[in-house]
């Protein structure tokens, strides 16, 4: 039984049938991090773009999150991707959770990409479960984001002509 759900679950993620209002969730580790953030570019075949990446931190308000929501839901279906939710308040959380909801109501034929890559339980996470009652979540599991070897290629790829890719394990500096 379990190995039937996990396949309709792989087709539910079959890029061509992916639809442009979808919210992806990947819940992985910090190490997982530029894994997860490079799967979801790979799975919706968009090209990384650092201005379509939102790192959260504990001091992140809901003006930054709100202008984040507009961009994401503004953006003609370019992913955007949200990193880290967990690190953001309860307040916040749910404020975005309910601008989103308003948005989608308001708007229903607007086309939107919402990735979140997540280093907590999705099942504790506020601002997920908030967003399931939209039902448009679909949760990516780890067998389907990028093995070593891609991940490896992916990279290498970005990185040619001139361009370095610098991490850091200080907020802010990667």
């Amino acid at each position: 039984m379990l190995t039937v759900q996990r396949a309709k679950q792989a087709k539910a993620i079959e890029v061509k049938n992916l639809p442009l209002n979808k919210i992806l969730v990947v819940e992985t580790s910090y190490e997982g991090i530029l894994r997860g953030i490079l799967s979801l570019f790979q799975l919706t075949k968009g090209q990384p773009q650092v201005h379509h990446i939102f790192y959260c931190s504990d001091t992140t308000s809901w003006t930054e999150m709100r202008a984040f929501a507009y961009r994401c839901f503004y953006s003609q279906g370019a992913l955007h991707q949200l990193i880290q939710p967990e690190l953001l308040s309860a307040l916040v959380q749910d404020q975005f959770t309910r601008f989103l909801h308003k948005l989608a109501k308001q708007q229903p034929k607007r086309l939107f990409r919402l990735g979140i890559v997540t280093t907590a339980s999705t099942s504790h996470l506020q601002l997920v479960n908030g967003l399931k009652a939209l039902q448009i979540v679909s949760t990516i599991q780890d067998q389907d984001l990028l093995d070593k070897t891609a991940l490896q290629e992916v990279i290498k790829e970005l990185i040619k002509g001139n361009s370095t890719l610098v991490t850091s394990h200080i907020a802010g500096l990667g």
